[in-house]
């Protein structure tokens, strides 16, 4: 007897609790931040069931999550000023770095042809999420109204989104979740053999793309346009060239005829607003947390400033400069810094080679995986992913399924 899935994946009755899981898994992108945790908690707890049915005891992975774990642990040793409140509530926040290497290992032992599977239901169910997700983005901006933002640009999209009693998420982790659905379309187009599904797959991308340069997240463009560049490098062999500079041709194209309204890559190249001190000035902001993490870092080598100084380390710092907004804590907005700045450059480099060791394998066992990885490698350059429920979770799920998941 086999649970059928509407879009023809069998699956063993064994695994109907895994089933649950990766289903629920996939509804991230229309939860709340708050409904992320009990989702969370429900998906652990179904895996945790499912490992009690899982009678093929196929060899486990075991170097690759004990390596994973050491994410966690590394923080364990930075408690320079004790062990108080704050160092709980970041230790409960980073426990996924835990948790999800101890699941996925005691998953491991599922068939790998069951695990394909079930992954293929998290892709479809993720895509039909963001699919939604963006209707729901439409919704929230065409019915909001605020006396500070009256222009149609991307200052509103960012403010009905934070301002959602809902949603209410940053902009760049909504892109995040869009830009990873975009991701599961181009491992589908990379597989579809009829040319109707191609073109249903293409038109699907364009219209994820559109709140993606809305909101315009320079990151999250930026970590698109890269893991775009690199399936056309893996996935073409005699067409590669001129399609990439057909896509890098379209993308400055876009970016010099959006309406300076819609879009802030201009920033970059704008002196006067890289060192302009004003109120609302993001790119300022991002510019001197992260000059100010780097000084910080360098002057405490070694072990860092622990992990429960950092944030109040680096805005310490950007306060000397940008006096607006103070109820706003600064974090380092780089995760490699944010790693280095908690433990020193021992956590530095266990980071990254913890990265280094999921792009190798992923490149080996599944292309999608590894252009997941990319993404998070460059929105890790702007963005503590790791420090944001939203960000760590799905890294996470995505990270720790890369010993499982092999491409058909």
């Amino acid at each position: 007897m086999n649970i059928r899935i509407p879009f023809k994946i069998d699956i063993s009755k064994n695994s109907f609790f895994a089933v649950t899981a990766f289903l629920l898994f996939g509804l991230i992108p229309l939860t709340s931040q708050k409904l992320e945790a009990v989702f969370v908690a429900i998906f652990i707890l179904l895996l945790i069931v499912q490992n009690f049915f899982n009678v093929n005891e196929e060899k486990k992975e075991v170097k690759f999550y004990t390596i994973n774990t050491l994410l966690f642990f590394v923080l364990l040793f930075t408690f320079f000023d004790g062990f108080d409140y704050l160092a709980y509530k970041k230790l409960e926040q980073l426990v996924s770095l835990l948790i999800f290497p101890i699941i996925f290992y005691l998953l491991s032992s599922q068939k790998r042809n069951e695990v394909n599977k079930l992954f293929k239901i998290w892709q479809y169910t993720f895509l039909g999420s963001s699919i939604l997700l963006v209707f729901v983005v439409y919704y929230l901006v065409f019915n909001y109204s605020n006396p500070r933002y009256p222009n149609f640009d991307s200052n509103l999209f960012k403010a009905a989104l934070s301002d959602s009693s809902f949603f209410s998420r940053d902009p760049a982790y909504i892109s995040m979740f869009i830009n990873v659905a975009i991701l599961i379309c181009l491992d589908f187009l990379n597989k579809a053999s009829k040319k109707i599904k191609k073109v249903y797959l293409f038109l699907i991308i364009i219209f994820l793309l559109i709140p993606i340069f809305l909101f315009s997240s320079k990151i999250a463009i930026l970590g698109i346009v890269t893991c775009s560049i690199i399936y056309i490098i893996i996935s073409f062999k005699k067409e590669r060239l001129p399609i990439i500079i057909s896509l890098c041709l379209l993308f400055f194209t876009t970016i010099i005829l959006l309406p300076s309204k819609l879009n802030r890559f201009t920033d970059l190249f704008n002196n006067n607003i890289l060192k302009r001190n004003v109120e609302y000035n993001s790119t300022f902001v991002h510019k001197e947390t992260i000059k100010c993490s780097y000084n910080i870092f360098k002057s405490n080598f070694l072990f860092g400033v622990g992990l429960e100084n950092t944030n109040t380390s680096v805005n310490n710092c950007v306060r000397k400069t940008f006096i607006y907004n103070e109820g706003v804590i600064y974090n380092p907005h780089n995760q490699y810094l944010g790693f280095a700045l908690h433990s020193g450059i021992l956590a530095l480099l266990i980071f990254i080679y913890v990265i280094y060791n999921g792009l190798r394998l992923s490149y080996k066992n599944n292309k999608f995986l590894f252009l997941t990885v990319v993404y998070f490698c460059v929105f890790f350059l702007t963005e503590n992913v790791l420090e944001r429920q939203s960000g760590l979770v799905l890294f996470c799920f995505l990270f720790n399924t890369i010993p499982l998941i092999k491409s058909e």
